[in-house]
């Protein structure tokens, strides 16, 4: 009972944080996976037969293709009752890649910039659901924003690359800390106002 306080605590803490100032929101596979959405670094997905899609093998391959589409148009009833074909550009007809980064991938360095400026334009980051040990793209905001002054809060289950620069470390479920976060923005007197997002 005396941890579940504690957490409790913790997040109000981190309520109190966000209430008020601009706030940078970097996300990582935490909360795409308490979503049902499948990791690819995690002990259980190294044991999956199915790795990520990377852009050259997109652009090579029909199959990938076609399975990379269907499983894009999966929740999408029009799409699942009709006859499924990969599309292909309207212009030319060649291989359209949607508008994502692949494994693997660049982010484009507009984006980047503009993230970089989220950062720098506010005055804490949040990082929610990744230990951005593997991923040096998403480690170097969390730099920047220490470099900078700004506070930094963590909530993730085990080490954080960068943990040592934050304020505040809630060792908990990425979906649980969320939504008690959104239960409390609900509530006067304990709103929350992230004003801008990173992920």
């Amino acid at each position: 009972m005396a941890a579940v306080a504690l957490a409790h605590a913790a997040v109000v803490a981190l309520a109190e944080r966000l209430r008020g100032g601009r706030v940078a929101v970097l996300t990582g596979a935490g909360v795409s996976t308490e979503s049902g959405i499948p990791d690819y670094r995690s002990p259980e997905a190294l044991a999956r037969p199915r790795r990520p899609i990377s852009g050259p093998e997109f652009v090579r391959s029909e199959s990938l293709r076609r399975r990379y589409w269907a499983r894009a148009m999966a929740g999408w009833d029009s799409f699942c009752r009709a006859a499924f074909e990969v599309p292909t550009c309207t212009a030319c007809g060649g291989v359209l890649k949607p508008c994502v980064v692949f494994f693997g991938e660049n982010v484009p360095r507009p984006v980047v910039d503009e993230a970089f400026a989220t950062v720098d334009g506010a005055d804490g980051l949040l990082v929610a659901g990744t230990s951005l040990a593997a991923v040096f793209s998403g480690y170097r905001f969390l730099r920047r924003a220490a470099e900078r002054g700004a506070w930094i809060a963590i909530v993730n289950r085990g080490l954080v690359r960068g943990e040592e620069h934050a304020v505040l470390k809630i060792e908990a479920s990425t979906g649980a800390v969320l939504r008690e976060l959104a239960d409390m923005s609900s509530r006067p007197g304990l709103g929350t106002s992230p004003e801008c997002a990173l992920g």
